[in-house]
């Protein structure tokens, strides 16, 4: 399995056609990239590229293997969107015992977004009396 770096450098020269602009785009040296894609054509055991005068283009292998890589590449970032969405996200259950009619009491109004939505608490709110509510605590 190739780490996200190295399929980052791949589509990134395929796109570019230069390891210099790949470079520059991802925010790293010439070198570091030439060696990622080393290592990704010497553990694949294929070769990718071919150099041209106009710069490097993708073999058929490269071409091949460019889809794969983009979809990986995609799948990796809606996993981190979704992560981080989780670690963002207050979730559970809270029960508030309100000795009054929740309806006119403010509970309800607090666990609402500034949108108008409510995030993924569930939330229940029951009238009862003094002793109720001491007893479900």
């Amino acid at each position: 399995m190739q780490d996200y770096a190295t399929l980052r450098a791949f589509v990134a020269v395929a796109k570019t056609g230069s390891v210099s602009r790949a470079a520059e785009q991802l925010h790293l040296t010439q070198p570091a990239i030439s060696l990622k894609l080393k290592q990704l054509q010497a553990n694949l055991g294929l070769n990718l590229f071919s150099r041209r005068p106009q710069g490097l283009a993708l073999t058929a292998d490269g071409h091949a293997l460019l889809p794969a890589a983009e979809k990986a590449l995609a799948s990796a970032h809606a996993f981190e969107q979704t992560a981080g969405a989780l670690h963002n996200t207050l979730r559970g259950k809270l029960t508030i015992g309100t000795i009054v009619d929740p309806e006119f009491s403010p509970p309800r109004r607090l666990f609402k977004s500034p949108d108008g939505t409510r995030p993924a608490v569930r939330n229940r709110t029951a009238p009862r009396d003094e002793r109720q509510c001491a007893e479900s605590y």
